[in-house]
């Protein structure tokens, strides 16, 4: 994927690392043609405390990650579970149906998080 500033990056590498979190069930990182990317959680079970677990292996990604595409921990949300992600037949996940699922959230999260610079 590539952010506005041109700096590439790609999502598998943040994602298998948070997917190694026991309460993930699945992670989605996304930020195409954006300043900034962000991360997605699908949870298992309740999502309460995640984001602030989850930012204690982000440090870790963040850290072997070139500044441009790291992720701060105010660009990352947890899924709705009244919105699973979607997936294909092969059980995948289906990056462009759950990026319009999640359209309005997304934007939502870059307009708060803009608002904080």
């Amino acid at each position: 994927m590539k952010l506005s500033g041109l700096a590439k990056f790609y999502a598998s590498d943040v994602e298998s690392a948070v997917t190694r979190h026991p309460r993930v069930r699945s992670p989605f990182m996304g930020g195409e043609g954006r300043q900034v990317p962000f991360l997605l959680v699908e949870a298992k079970g309740s999502t309460q405390g995640l984001i602030v677990e989850l930012w204690e292996i982000l440090k870790m990604v963040n850290g072997r990650a070139s500044e441009a595409i790291r992720i701060s921990k105010d660009m990352i949300m947890s899924a709705d579970p009244k919105r699973p992600f979607r997936r294909t037949a092969k059980r995948t996940l289906d990056r462009r149906v759950i990026l319009a699922d999640y359209q309005a959230d997304i934007d939502a999260l870059y307009g708060s998080s803009i608002a904080r610079l």
